[in-house]
């Protein structure tokens, strides 16, 4: 029991990070992964964001994200895009399948 609890909560310091960093919230209804182009060019991911949890942007606790960000399915779909780079404080999020793009 104690090494689950472990396991949990070093989990969520990983998922978590920082409390300012932007953060993710993925209401698609499936798993998402979320990609960008980092300052050298190399696409970054954050892969299998499960339905209903939130995840930080840890690597950009205190700084905007370099570019914009894209949800994609496992399979390509792309879900949402974001319209800027998220900054700390930001709150991403993916909204279910289905639902209207924002106009």
């Amino acid at each position: 029991m104690a090494i689950l609890l472990l396991g949990w909560v070093l989990a969520g310091c990983t998922l978590d990070g920082k409390k300012n960093e932007p953060r993710i919230s993925n209401e698609s209804g499936v798993a998402i992964e979320i990609r960008w182009t980092g300052p050298i060019g190399d696409e970054v991911h954050y892969t299998n964001i499960s339905p209903g949890q939130a995840v930080g942007v840890y690597e950009w606790p205190a700084s905007c994200t370099p570019n914009n960000m894209v949800a994609r399915t496992a399979d390509g779909q792309e879900l949402a895009r974001t319209e800027k780079p998220l900054c700390p404080g930001d709150f991403w999020v993916i909204p279910p399948l289905g639902s209207p793009s924002p106009s």
